[in-house]
């Protein structure tokens, strides 16, 4: 929205606000009608203001980073195939068996999908993406409910000190687990 058209959403708002003090003889309901329409009103004229302004309060304009992904590249983790294996090419017939394997071979513009199921690992990617069309992305397949857990199920006996991140299972998130 360019500055006229500001100025012209602000004098109808104006107007409305005007109409609503000349009218102070109407029934209550008809002026609340009225303010909630100036309401609706001036939070649309806000809105359409703030989307249009990509300027940061010093001026200069703000760059986003929204932009289509695309990717170079894409592996594939399926931890319940038995055709996956880690010393496989990741591809869709023979991705991988671990997250953590995927984690170490993607590099920036690249991107691991997986397949659904509980992968009891720790992952430690080995590089990060390098900006915002170099991006690193880890996602579930469609419709998969993909869970990252620790390696093994921990159980802590009642007289030990139970861990920080445990839950009700005597099991330990993969956030403990991969901290020794």
């Amino acid at each position: 929205m360019n500055s006229s058209a500001q100025l012209a959403a602000i004098r109808v708002l104006f107007d409305l606000m005007r109409g609503l003090s000349i009218g102070a003889g109407r029934r209550p309901k008809s002026r609340w009608s009225t303010r909630l329409l100036i309401c609706l009103f001036s939070c649309a004229i806000g809105q359409a203001i703030a989307a249009s302004d990509s300027r940061l309060p010093d001026g200069t304009d703000f760059i986003f980073w929204e932009q289509p992904l695309t990717f170079s590249k894409t592996y594939y983790v399926d931890g319940s195939s038995i055709l996956s294996s880690d010393n496989g090419p990741g591809s869709a017939k023979r991705p991988f068996r671990t997250i953590g394997k995927a984690a170490d071979v993607l590099k920036p513009g690249e991107r691991v999908v997986i397949a659904s199921g509980v992968y009891r690992e720790c992952i430690r990617p080995a590089r990060g993406g390098s900006g915002p069309d170099k991006m690193i992305s880890y996602e579930a397949a469609p419709g998969a409910a993909v869970f990252v857990k620790a390696r093994r199920p921990l159980r802590v006996s009642e007289d030990a000190r139970p861990l920080e991140n445990q839950d009700d299972s005597g099991e330990a998130s993969a956030a403990t687990r991969c901290q020794n």
